[in-house]
């Protein structure tokens, strides 16, 4: 895996003094060997949470690269605002990449488990701040979407409900269950890629 160089010891001391947000805004302008701070920083985190996501570290490890390579091209996009930090942005790009992996790594089965969908939207978090991230960016397609559709994936995620239990509480089949869930996750990442 080659990531970018990383600077000097001297020039990161003064790197250490600027937020992600001065250093992208440097990069972006007229400094781009800056970036090589931002990969830096995240670098062995997104390799934690794409493995985890992804289960295969050679795959982990192509989709941060992507996912650093993503950050970059997008990164005029990104608009600091209250509530949300270039951190949550770019731990948006990588899962989305992850996902995205993921998915196409998938090919020959038509859908997720519903295990395997609780797992890529609250990925196992390695820090405090991570797992909030995570039910942050849930949540936050969650409120976006259908009352009807929000209700099943709030059960099923927030709640730990399975397709059984929800079956039984509204007196319908298991394969009625998954066949709306299988709806609810395409709503669900059609907002999600929205909001990037």
């Amino acid at each position: 895996m080659s990531y970018l160089t990383i600077l000097p010891e001297s020039r990161q001391k003064n790197m250490a003094d600027l937020s992600d947000e001065e250093i992208l805004h440097r990069a972006l302008k007229s400094e781009p060997q800056l970036f090589a701070e931002i990969v830096s920083r995240y670098k062995a985190a997104f390799l934690r949470k794409a493995q985890v996501i992804l289960k295969n570290e050679q795959q982990a490890e192509d989709a941060v690269q992507e996912a650093f390579v993503k950050i970059y091209i997008k990164g005029g996009r990104f608009k600091k605002v209250a509530g949300a930090s270039f951190r949550s942005w770019a731990y948006k790009i990588l899962i989305n990449t992850c996902l995205t992996m993921y998915r196409t790594n998938s090919r020959v089965r038509t859908h997720l488990s519903a295990e395997e969908f609780d797992e890529s939207l609250l990925v196992t978090p390695n820090t405090e701040w991570e797992k909030h991230v995570s039910r942050d960016e849930f949540l936050s397609v969650l409120s976006r979407l259908p009352s009807a559709v929000s209700s099943l994936l709030h059960r099923m995620v927030v709640l730990g409900r399975n397709s059984e239990d929800i079956a039984q509480e509204e007196s319908v089949s298991v394969s009625v269950v998954r066949t709306r869930l299988h709806r609810a996750r395409k709503a669900f990442e059609k907002i999600r890629l929205e909001l990037i």
